[in-house]
């Protein structure tokens, strides 16, 4: 898991080691690996960032995702998705924060806060959490729900042992209506 603080230093360290996406196609994977070491997982991610570097450029002359402005949400997500290494969450990332979609994407902390307040069913499997949480969420607020649902899913609704006495949400979260959470 790769914090705020955490992504922030190493997309720093990144943009100034590859100035322009082109950039990644003169590096060594073992380079762009020290790069990005904080984020984890870089013998896996750092092969993919220059693979799908590479696929962009093949596909649209440049490492750009400008061609998928004009698409439908859909079919962003399926293109994305097609790219190695990215998951229907990344692609959602993508979407809501680089082109300013409003998709949901859902992570452990949104689906753990969106399960505890009664806004998804704990039955919802992995692959239909995103769209089981978008038909909930308007898309005006998809946005900030994502952001605050990670950050109250870490500081405060957390997976072992929730914080609920310091809970501003608590009058909401069935949760702790049903009494099947120890109170923090």
């Amino acid at each position: 898991m790769t914090t705020g603080p955490s992504y922030e230093r190493v997309f720093e360290r990144l943009r100034q080691a590859v100035p322009s996406w082109d950039d990644l196609f003169g590096m060594h994977t073992s380079d762009l690996a020290e790069v990005i070491a904080e984020a984890g997982l870089v013998n896996q991610k750092a092969p993919r960032f220059i693979a799908i570097a590479r696929k962009l450029k093949d596909d649209f002359g440049r490492v750009t995702l400008s061609p998928l402005v004009s698409c439908e949400d859909q079919d962003v997500e399926r293109y994305l998705t097609m790219l190695p290494g990215v998951g229907v969450k990344t692609a959602k990332c993508v979407m809501m924060y680089a082109m300013g979609r409003s998709v949901l994407p859902v992570d452990t902390h949104v689906a753990r806060v969106a399960t505890r307040l009664g806004l998804l069913d704990a039955e919802v499997s992995l692959g239909r959490r995103h769209d089981a949480l978008e038909a909930v969420v308007a898309p005006a607020y998809r946005y900030d729900f994502h952001v605050n649902a990670i950050s109250h899913g870490r500081a405060v609704c957390r997976a072992g042992l929730p914080r609920c006495d310091f809970c501003q949400a608590r009058s909401l979260c069935i949760t702790v209506k049903r009494k099947e959470l120890p109170r923090g």
